[in-house]
């Protein structure tokens, strides 16, 4: 069997198996036969026809003449293409949606009898389950149900050119009523808006949905038997070849885009290394850009244009063959003269074709590259199938924009949808959907594109489908969420795109909770587990947790001196949660809290998480609890783990822990109780002796390679309204360092036991080694600036780091440095050790250590959960080896006893677990970057930034470190005429006032003047228009996001609400240098941008009235330092919240802060704001 990345074995099923309780539905490649996946209007049968003239005429697979060394599938393009073929150039856009198109039609046309036949028959049709019932929100939900076939709308009198024919006809547009009533829309729902996009200005080929029978003569074709079969060289030639884009079928019917590959086929090629498999990611900043992964190649494979991309979307498992090297990517700079006239010096080769196996077609692929000048050619391929569809599909949130043209579909006019995402596609609303539209919701889907005075609602939808002859996917529309532009709008926003379930739990998971009162700890309980219930055990947590999931206590051994027994003990959630029972389910389904800045979207019923499960002061409870003799110097000489009984004394705060390591600690003046007649000296010295414990171990980590990145972090101080009103850094003191080692250590310990006893089904977690090309990166980069930097280990880099940070005195550079440095790590996953035989494929490179796992946090993520059933199951084996010393245990019996997974369900949790870890830190940081962006549309600040990319004459990247944020810095949106001079010698750019400015922004007054030799914004030096914008975004939203259509800089000012520059930095003086690690003033705000996620928006300071000096700034705290908190307090006051670090420093138990900040941890319960890219 072949390793999973490069697909399944000859025999073995293209789709991967979804096993386990609550099961995925498992997609098939989306091939002809799918009825789900077929192009819009037509149905199976007419399909499978298709497929079969595809044999014959080259529209599904080309035959062995379809493809002539020399040529390519892309270029010329093919007959009907409505997108030239890509350029190769540098820069040019390929075979998308912004190719030129002149002379070409769209599409190729449907019989308009066929599509009236069609739309006549499904009007009695049954509606289609839509897939994912709509959540409950404010507004009313949008009727689902099948569409009937609407209109293919055409530009007519463009001339076809069919396979081995040339033909002019006109192109047929035809309309039909859709029949299919849907659920009316409330009118009472909020209004509506829209924005304009590229997509709004394509035609569409069909725009609904549905089965139907098609005319006499369409549903002949579809039975009429394959003309001949495929022979077995002919066979092989086709694996070998790209695909063909763009086809006429044998009846001179247009493919807009090739059919996918049938599974047979896809298996051969996995096997041979003619497919591979990844996922699909699409470029932000340019939809016509995306890139899959494939283990063993140089760099990303690049997937240019539409046609290329083949229907797919973000996140989608796809299937891709590679096309040949003549129609690579090239970047011209790095290639040697004459290669730009048509390849000259580029082959049209792909020597993988031959290959056996992956193996051999990788070598292949990468002699390839190596035969061109490093970065001189990026892999290019084409999607040929998608082997399972993204969650994603089901979870888009948008707006919907009214075609300004006025096209009718179905009787309605046509409406398309506009994601908030630049990652997916503009798509056309379903016409039921349109129908069920309340009329304020219509009159301002209909406002002008880009009308920013219109009021705003945010939809959600789920993508029905989208066929080979559609040039956009088709949605239907599911509830309102609210207006744009409101907090929580923009919250439940997050919460759908990122598939977050954020409803209560329903009567089937209520019911296996424990009954009220509960009644406690029995003797019979006490019987299996160790009493720990007079050991004085005390959590050490955020100030308002109210989950208190660990807890620890540490006492001398007796007769010992320098010996100390430390106990860690886990709440037993297991206890309270049997395998396969519907409360596992959902916990399973949800797999982590989600950690907002304004609350908490809890794993668990809160009666569990906050109650019988959180380890409360003075209440026995029931653990898991794992513990060492070691002495001071973190040497371990025995451990014990088992089940066990705790009563906490103490519930103590970081900020107390913390004054107790510094010595300040006041017990008077703590409100903290104590239980069990504990003394405070008692509490005060145990913290001592775990922290001088805690930095013993932290140090033999370190030395023992490990790396730590932290990035910087803010938390908010929130109104009685929860609007931001301040933000401060978090940090990480030595209290969170002290919960933090323990925590390390116990998840390393409880590793060690479950893999040595389960080497089949232990659920891990490793940590892959970085991106070398991305590191090099890193390393080129220090060394041309003269900072000492070694990649060659996690240990080598947390020394130069180390170094970095004595030697350097500039704190902005340590920061930069630092988040540069996380970008070519790779994600820490969860994974099965029955998919990875080798011990070295466990290994975590961040921790530096062979084996680690998730033990600590069982309240809040299910893989905890998971280990803590694993942990109970691997006692019990070590109990059994040691009552039968040399005979065999029989671990498969013990695991059953205990209801463990098998091998592929816990591969099936460990990934379910993965996507949804990511979903939540991408919820988590987008609730952070929301907030942000409110503070600072209300309160625009003047802040430091330090220059971490320049692009060209164009653009640079600056991180803001006050804030932990990056954004881009358009040079020709700086709202004064700059003339920019890019250096490549010096990887500088110049900046120059063209014409001078007043401090109002207005006027000519006296300035500076032009610098010699600068080419003009907007043009390059060998005076060549470059390329403005890229992406989804056109030239005006770009516009909008850097503050408005080239405003004045004086205009802009003035329409910002009063600024404020706590560090009273000075502007920027021209000529201006922009070089890496330059620190520049820059005006951070956020402008409102209706139906588009907030952004942070930076320029330039230009001059020392750019604040308005007589109004106060934000409270001194709000650039320094607060301790967040677990879980979100009550509000606070503006009052409360200018004094946040006061209170955190003295301890107060009532800190505001955010529930962001907690979810940044990996190894326990307790808050470090780790780079959640890897760090453990």
């Amino acid at each position: 069997m072949l390793h999973d990345d490069w697909g399944p074995a000859l025999d073995a099923p293209v789709v991967k198996p979804t096993p386990g309780p609550p099961a995925k539905e498992a997609r098939a490649p989306a091939s002809v036969s799918t009825s789900q996946q077929c192009p819009l209007g037509e149905d199976p049968v007419y399909l499978a026809a298709l497929q079969q003239a595809a044999s014959c005429s080259g529209c599904d697979t080309p035959s062995p003449a379809a493809f002539v060394p020399g040529s390519s599938p892309w270029s010329p393009s093919p007959p009907g293409s409505s997108t030239p073929a890509p350029s190769t150039h540098q820069g040019a856009k390929s075979g998308g949606s912004k190719g030129k198109r002149t002379g070409q039609q769209k599409g190729g046309p449907l019989l308009a009898s066929a599509l009236a036949a069609a739309a006549e028959s499904s009007a009695s049709a049954s509606s289609a389950t839509a897939a994912g019932s709509s959540q409950k929100g404010p507004a009313a939900s949008f009727g689902t149900g099948s569409e009937a076939v609407g209109a293919a709308v055409r530009k007519p009198g463009h001339e076809r050119v069919g396979r081995g024919r040339v033909g002019a006809q006109k192109q047929a547009a035809a309309e039909a009523a859709a029949a299919a009533a849907a659920s009316p829309l409330s009118s009472s729902a909020p209004a509506a808006f829209g924005t304009a996009s590229k997509g709004s200005r394509r035609a569409v080929a069909v725009i609904a949905a549905g089965q139907g029978a098609l005319d006499t003569r369409e549903s002949g074709r579809s039975n009429a038997k394959s003309t001949a079969k495929q022979g077995q060289e002919q066979q092989q030639q086709q694996l070998r070849q790209p695909q063909q884009q763009g086809q006429n079928d044998g009846a001179g019917k247009y493919c807009r885009f090739p059919e996918y590959l049938p599974q047979e086929q896809l298996q051969i090629m996995f096997k041979r290394g003619l497919a591979f498999r990844g996922r699909f990611r699409v470029n932000a900043g340019d939809r016509n850009e995306a890139y899959i992964t494939i283990p063993g190649l140089p760099h990303d494979c690049m997937l240019r244009g539409e046609r290329a991309q083949n229907r797919a979307m973000e996140g989608d498992e796809v299937a891709v063959q590679l096309l040949p090297v003549s129609h690579w990517f090239k970047n011209y700079s790095k290639l040697p003269e004459g290669t730009k006239e048509k390849g000259l010096d580029i082959k049209d080769v792909a020597p993988w074709r031959d290959a056996q196996n992956p193996e051999q077609a990788l070598e292949a692929v990468n002699w390839a590259v190596d035969q061109a000048p490093p970065k001189a050619l990026r892999i290019c391929g084409q999607v040929v199938a998608i082997l399972e569809h993204s969650s994603r599909r089901e979870q888009l949130v948008g707006v919907i924009q009214a075609d300004t043209s006025g096209r009718m579909v179905g009787g309605s006019l046509l409406h398309f949808f506009v994601p908030l995402s630049p990652t997916m596609p503009t798509c056309v609303v379903a016409a039921t959907s349109v129908r069920g539209l309340s009329e304020e919701l219509k009159a301002e889907a209909a406002c002008p594109p880009g009308d920013d005075t219109a009021s705003r609602t945010l939809i959600s939808a789920r993508i029905v489908s989208w066929g080979v002859n559609n040039d956009a996917p088709l949605v239907e529309l599911r509830q309102g969420l609210g207006q744009a532009g409101e907090i929580e709008t923009e919250t439940a926003a997050i919460l759908e795109i990122e598939g977050i379930r954020r409803d209560d739990f329903s009567s089937e998971v209520e019911a296996c909770l424990p009954p009220t009162p509960w009644i406690g700890i029995t003797p019979e309980d006490l019987q299996f587990r160790r009493d720990f219930r007079n050991a004085r055990v005390f959590s050490i947590d955020p100030p308002t947790a109210r989950d208190l999931d660990d807890a620890m206590h540490v006492e001398p051994v007796e007769g010992v001196p320098g010996r100390w027994r430390v106990g860690v003990h886990i709440a037993d959630v297991s206890h309270f949660i049997p395998p396969d029972s519907a409360l596992d389910e959902e916990a399973q389904e949800r797999a982590t809290s989600v950690y907002l800045v304004q609350r908490v979207i809890p794993m668990l019923p809160r009666l569990l998480c906050e109650e019988l499960c959180s380890l409360n002061p003075g209440t026995p409870r029931f653990s898991f609890s794992v513990e060492w003799e070691m002495d001071e110097e973190g040497r371990i000489y025995s451990q014990w783990a088992g089940k066990s009984v705790i009563c906490s004394s103490a519930k103590l705060a970081y900020p107390m822990v913390q004054a107790m390591i510094e010595g300040r600690f006041d017990p008077a003046e703590c409100s903290a109780q104590l239980y069990g007649d504990q003394p405070w000296d008692k509490i005060v010295q145990d913290c001592l002796t775990l922290n001088k414990i805690a930095q013993a171990l932290r140090a033999a980590r370190f030395a023992s390679g490990a790396v730590r990145l932290d990035n910087v972090r803010v938390a908010f101080g929130l109104d009685t309204n929860g609007n931001p009103v301040s933000c401060g850094q978090y940090v990480q003191q030595e209290a969170n360092k002290l919960v933090e080692e323990f925590m390390l250590l116990t998840n390393i310990s409880v590793a060690k036991i479950i893999s040595a006893a389960f080497p089949d089904r232990a659920l891990l977690r490793n940590h892959v080694r970085p991106q070398q090309n991305k590191m090099d990166e890193l390393l080129a980069l220090c060394q041309a600036h003269g900072i000492h930097m070694d990649i060659s280990s996690s240990g080598a880099l947390q020394a130069s780091l180390n170094i970095l940070r004595e030697t350097c005195n500039d704190q902005g550079v340590i920061d930069a440095i630092t988040m540069m440095a996380t970008r070519p790590m790779q994600l820490a996953k969860y994974f099965c050790t029955g998919d990875f035989p080798d011990p070295d494929d466990w290994r975590h490179y961040a921790l530096a250590l062979p084996e680690y796992t998730h033990f600590t946090s069982p309240i809040r993520r299910y893989p905890d959960l998971v280990v803590h059933r694993l942990l109970s199951a691997a006692i019990e084996v070590q109990q059994q080896q040691q009552l039968l010393q040399q005979q065999a245990v029989n671990t498969d019996a013990i695991a059953r006893k205990h209801r463990l997974m098998d091998t592929p369900r816990t591969t099936y949790v460990a990934e379910h677990c993965n996507e949804k870890r990511l979903t939540a830190r991408n919820a988590q940081d987008a609730s952070l970057k929301l907030y942000l962006c409110c503070l600072l549309r209300r309160a625009p600040v003047v802040t430091e930034a330090i220059v971490t990319n320049v692009g060209g004459n164009r653009f640079f990247d600056v991180y803001l470190t006050s804030y932990g944020m990056s954004t881009r810095i358009q040079v020709d949106q700086q709202g004064v005429d700059l003339d920019s001079q890019w250096s490549d010698t010096t990887r500088t750019l110049t900046l120059q006032l063209k014409n001078s400015f007043s401090t109002n922004g207005c006027g000519n007054g006296g300035g500076s003047t032009t610098a010699n030799g600068a080419a003009p914004v907007g043009k390059q030096p060998n005076g060549q228009t470059r390329r403005k914008g890229f992406g989804n975004n056109s030239q005006a939203d770009k516009n909008k996001q850097q503050g408005g259509p080239a405003e004045k800089y004086g205009a802009w000012l003035e329409s910002l609400p009063a600024l404020s520059n706590p560090l009273l930095l000075s502007p920027v003086s021209f000529p201006l240098t922009v070089k890496l690690f330059e620190h520049l003033p820059v005006i951070a705000t956020s402008p409102l941008q209706p139906g588009k996620i907030s952004q942070i928006v930076c320029r330039l300071l230009l001059h020392s009235k750019d604040y308005t000096p007589n109004v106060p700034p934000p409270p001194p705290d709000s650039l320094q330092p607060l301790v967040p908190t677990q879980e979100a307090s009550p509000p606070a006051t503006p009052a409360a919240a200018a004094a946040l670090t006061a209170s955190a420093a003295a301890g107060s138990a009532a800190v505001p802060s955010t529930a962001a900040a907690a979810a940044a941890e990996e190894a326990g319960g307790f808050s470090i704001p780790y780079a959640e890219l890897f760090n453990d």
